[in-house]
C-alpha cells in the first residue's frame, strides 16, 4: 500500500483580522483553521487512507495595507515554500486600504487593485490556488465617524472595494470567499467586537468555517 503524503501548505496573508486580534477565546480564525488542519494530520496516524498532510503558516499583521503585503510576500513565501507541495493562499485585505485620510482612501481602489494583482500573477507562476477573502463590514453606527483607532471608513467604500475585489479574483481564477454572516447587518453584535471594527469570538469562528469549507472544495 502507498503511504505517501501529499503536504498542502497553507498561507494566510493579512491585517489585524487575520492576526486575530481580539478574539480573546481562540486567537482568531487563523489560529482555528491552522488547528483544524493539524487535527486532521493527527486523524491520518490512524486513517492510512488520508492522503494529505497540512502546514499552515499564520503571516497576518495589524494594520497592514496591500502596500505592506506587497514588501514581504515574496520572500516570506519563497523561504517557506516546500519543492513539490502543494500551496494554498488567504489573502485578507481591504478593511485598512479603504481607511478616510487626508480626503482619500489610504490606498485608492485602482491602486490597490493593480498592487493586489501583482500578487495574484506572482502566486499564479508558483502554482499555488489563492482564496481572496472579502472585506469584513463595520458597525453602521461608524460610517463615516472615526472608531476607537481614530480610523475612519465609509461603507459605500467598503462595499465598493469588495466588488472590485471579487470580481478581481474570479478573473484570476482564484476562490472567493464570502466571510461576512448571513445575519450580519440584522444582528452585528453577535459578530462584532465592542470596538466595532474587528470579528468577535464568533465572528471568528465563522469566518475560520468559511475557510475550511473552501478547502474542502479546493480539495
Amino acid at each position: 500500500m502507498n503511504l505517501h503524503r501529499q503536504l498542502t501548505q497553507v498561507f494566510f496573508w493579512g491585517d489585524s483580522f487575520t492576526a486575530g486580534e481580539n478574539d480573546y477565546r481562540r486567537g482568531g480564525w487563523t489560529a482555528r483553521v491552522s488547528a483544524a488542519l493539524m487535527k486532521r494530520n493527527h486523524l491520518q496516524r490512524q486513517d492510512v487512507a488520508m492522503k494529505n498532510h497540512w502546514r499552515a503558516y499564520p503571516l497576518g499583521i495589524g494594520g497592514e495595507t496591500v502596500d505592506g503585503l506587497l514588501r514581504r510576500f515574496e520572500s516570506e513565501f519563497k523561504s517557506r515554500a516546500v519543492s513539490n507541495s502543494r500551496r494554498l493562499v488567504c489573502l485578507q485585505y481591504g478593511s485598512n486600504d479603504v481607511e478616510w485620510h487626508k480626503q482619500k482612501n489610504r490606498v485608492p481602489l485602482p491602486i490597490f487593485i493593480r498592487k493586489y494583482q501583482q500578487v495574484l500573477t506572482f502566486f499564479q507562476a508558483q502554482g499555488a490556488e489563492v482564496l481572496g477573502l472579502s472585506i469584513w463590514p463595520t458597525a453602521s453606527a461608524l460610517d463615516g465617524e472615526p472608531d476607537i483607532y481614530g480610523m475612519v471608513r465609509h461603507r459605500a467604500d467598503l462595499e465598493r472595494y469588495n466588488d472590485a475585489l471579487k470580481t478581481l479574483v474570479e478573473q484570476n481564477r482564484g476562490y472567493w470567499v464570502n466571510t461576512c454572516p448571513p445575519t450580519f447587518h440584522r444582528d452585528p453584535g453577535s459578530w462584532l467586537d465592542a470596538d466595532g471594527v474587528h470579528p468577535s469570538a464568533q465572528g471568528h469562528a465563522y469566518i475560520a468555517l468559511q475557510i475550511l469549507r473552501s478547502i474542502r472544495r479546493i480539495n
